[in-house]
């Protein structure tokens, strides 16, 4: 599975910190062969704390924890990805030509 942080969505000052971030636009995503998978969100993040880290030091594994710390269960969001892919490989409901209809 890939998982992205596509954008991030930013208070320009808060008290005597900048560029703090409120919100993640996030993807999971998935390619099996040939078949493509995805789901994405957005998670509000809490007020910085001490542990403030700069805007331009932040990297994505760090904003992705984030992520999954405010309530996005990765294992649950990776399970629907990979049940998208299931579905379109072994589509459990098809349309077939009737059956009088001569091809």
């Amino acid at each position: 599975m890939n998982w992205i942080i596509e954008k991030l969505e930013t208070q320009l000052v808060d008290g005597t910190l900048t560029d703090v971030v409120l919100t993640g636009f996030w993807r999971c995503f998935i390619t099996q062969d040939g078949v493509y998978g995805t789901v994405w969100g957005s998670t509000k993040f809490a007020p910085p704390g001490d542990d403030f880290t700069p805007y331009n030091k932040l990297t994505q594994d760090q904003v992705l924890g984030w992520v999954w710390l405010n309530g996005v269960d990765q294992k649950l969001v990776e399970a629907e990805v990979q049940s998208q892919i299931d579905v379109q490989k072994n589509p459990p409901v098809v349309v077939l030509p009737n059956p009088w209809t001569k091809q």
